[in-house]
């Protein structure tokens, strides 16, 4: 995948899911991105074979998330009955991916990734985002260049969705932001949208039918996230630029 290429990843493709259960007999992987429509083997079969052949030492053990076509109900559950730890609907989302590999990914400790001593700032969990720099290495400052202008995107599309009563719309970038903004350690951000997402999710009306979204959800999200870019420019993308 061009993604995690980008982010210097060192990746494996396979065709179809007998050619994974090759590959991972071949080498070890540190996780497994399975298509759970691929040809000759799908994804779930390949996992449960996958899941024996490690269960016997034959296949190092690693997370293996799912990619799948549609979020239908159920979905997950599949997945997880077939031996998965997490699932991404595509088309994958940069931030959506990066979150479930900071997830998954077991850390690699350095002394050259470690986050200056500073007090807690406002806005941010600074020990998730120490874990998350610790599991990304070199590509955290990518990474977070990323979360800037993704997040800036999403703010954008919340803010016209809340302005045209896009009630799903809403629902899904929401989601979404809660999701990609938790990983960062941005707990402020993550928290608005989870408050947005569940008021999103009753679906309160006024008399005249409209769905209800206060105002001040966009304005608190806007202003947090205004906040967490600051930071993340002034404490993580100067050590990259002054390096």
């Amino acid at each position: 995948m061009a993604i995690l290429s980008d982010l210097g990843f060192m990746v494996t493709h396979t065709s179809d899911g007998s050619k994974a259960l090759e590959a991972a007999q071949a080498q070890p992987f540190d996780l497994i991105l399975m298509d759970c429509q691929m040809p000759v083997m799908d994804g779930f079969e390949a996992t449960r074979r996958l899941r024996e052949l490690m269960q016997q030492g034959i296949v190092k053990q690693c997370p293996i998330i799912a990619l799948t076509a549609n979020a239908m109900k159920g979905d997950r559950e599949q997945c997880l009955a077939a031996g998965m730890q997490d699932y991404l609907t595509k088309p994958i989302k940069k931030m959506q991916l990066i979150s479930a590999l900071a997830q998954w990914l077991k850390p690699v400790i350095s002394p050259a990734h470690l986050l200056p001593q500073q007090p807690i700032a406002e806005g941010f969990d600074l020990e998730v985002l120490h874990g998350y720099r610790e599991v990304m290495g070199e590509k955290f400052t990518k990474i977070v260049a990323y979360f800037i202008e993704d997040t800036a995107r999403l703010v954008a599309r919340l803010g016209e969705a809340i302005r045209l009563h896009r009630i799903g719309e809403i629902q899904t970038i929401a989601h979404t932001l809660k999701n990609t903004s938790a990983a960062l350690g941005a707990l402020e951000l993550s928290d608005l949208a989870r408050v947005l997402e569940e008021d999103a999710r009753r679906r309160v009306t006024s008399g005249d039918g409209h769905i209800i979204i206060p105002a001040h959800h966009i304005e608190r999200i806007e202003i947090s996230f205004k906040n967490a870019e600051q930071y993340l420019r002034r404490h993580i993308l100067k050590e990259r630029s002054d390096s």
